[in-house]
């Protein structure tokens, strides 16, 4: 409460939809996010792009989704349109600075006499005419929210896309809020900020998803926490597609939890597989820790060998160097007659039957 905070993401990745959904968790106090609102308050939705229907079509398919009777948002989830009703909050004045707009006491006025607890606004572009790169103007423009979070004793979550690249793609790192296009003013203003991002290639090959379906994920990851420690990893949705009673297909998002990597490994197969690598290669070397090229010493190929993919081999591998199960150590490679650093298991840490 008292601040606000930002959601930064490339378009069509699926902010809108989770802004909804935890708006919906929190006017319900309900689990929906993997997160337990610590209180069921009233939430404003405020959509500067999509009309009214477009947004209802999304709560009904969220509601849908989890089983959740959308009478019971009946006063605690408000939502408007910015089609119907535009929401400015500053604009230039006589002298060309940028001034608050009387936007701002109405919807400081609305908010009190609602008890509104949360307040989203979606996109940030919209809700202002100042200059985006420009510092001194947007200031202005974060003021007459802070302002709105203050006197109305509410959080408010600015929802915001990331800028363009210079070859004209979409910036977009994962926990980075310079990531956020325009000026770099929203940083300082915000009390926390996050990013959405879609799931990577790299992500992608590393869990087994398909290709196809890679734009299906999306990560949300902290990119400024001022009262709390970062996340120690992502937080994942998967798309899902719901069909309203009227035919039409909506999407919502559920959790989703990454594979494993130890999945389908059993402690019998492990100790088989660390077995056949503390023994190393049938000339004597040792395998070795990165893969290499033209190399069949890459200490994975183990486990590809018992019909592991290589990017699970490569985080299996990763988990048991972090864990000491496997050491680098220096040895006599017999081949080439010289000391050379190759991959051996510490015994005394191998899995139990």
């Amino acid at each position: 409460r008292k601040f606000i905070s930002a959601t930064v993401s490339p378009g069509g990745v699926g902010k809108t939809t989770l802004a909804l959904l935890e708006a919906i968790s929190i006017a319900t106090g309900e689990n929906l996010t993997g997160v337990t609102p610590e209180q069921a308050v009233n939430v404003w939705h405020y959509n500067l792009e999509d009309d009214l229907d477009e947004i209802t079509r999304r709560v009904w398919a969220i509601c849908a989704h989890y089983r959740i009777d959308p009478r019971d948002l009946e006063g605690r989830l408000f939502l408007s349109s910015g089609r119907d009703e535009r929401l400015i909050v500053a604009q230039p004045g006589p002298d060309r600075s940028v001034i608050a707009t009387p936007d701002v006491e109405e919807v400081i006025g609305q908010m009190v006499a609602n008890n509104i607890g949360v307040l989203q606004v979606d996109p940030l572009i919209r809700s202002h005419f100042a200059t985006e790169n420009a510092n001194d103007e947007m200031d202005v423009v974060f003021q007459q929210f802070i302002e709105i979070a203050h006197r109305s004793n509410a959080a408010v979550d600015l929802i915001h896309h990331t800028r363009k690249s210079g070859q004209g793609a979409t910036a977009a790192v994962p926990g980075d809020i310079e990531s956020a296009r325009g000026a770099g003013s929203l940083a300082g203003a915000i009390r926390a900020g996050r990013t959405v991002t879609v799931m990577s290639q790299a992500e992608a090959e590393k869990f087994g998803i398909e290709e196809a379906r890679r734009r299906w994920f999306i990560r949300v990851d902290d990119a400024k926490a001022n009262m709390q420690p970062p996340a120690e990893s992502a937080v994942w949705y998967e798309r899902k597609s719901v069909e309203l009673p009227n035919g039409e297909n909506v999407g919502t998002l559920g959790r989703w939890t990454p594979p494993d990597a130890f999945d389908g490994l059993s402690n019998e197969t492990a100790r088989d597989i660390l077995n056949a690598i503390d023994a190393g290669l049938p000339d004597g070397q040792r395998y070795i820790a990165r893969r290499g090229n033209g190399t069949n010493r890459w200490v994975g190929a183990v486990l590809e060998d018992h019909d592991f993919g290589a990017a699970q081999a490569q985080e299996i591998v990763k988990a048991w160097v972090r864990s000491g199960v496997l050491v680098v150590e220096d040895y006599t490679n017999p081949v080439r007659r010289r000391s050379e650093k190759g991959i051996a298991v510490d015994r005394s840490k191998m899995p139990t039957v």
